[in-house]
């Protein structure tokens, strides 16, 4: 993810707590909700 450096990374309900952790440390995380749309230009 370092090497990407995505401005921020979307964590799902399937990401587990200690991912999420591990992930805020090197992105900026970021959480999704149920009917949530993401649009990407």
């Amino acid at each position: 993810m370092k090497k990407l450096k995505p401005k921020e990374v979307h964590a799902c309900h399937c990401t587990d707590l200690k991912s999420k952790i591990a992930l805020s440390k090197v992105v900026n995380l970021k959480e999704v909700g149920v009917g949530q749309t993401l649009k990407y230009k």
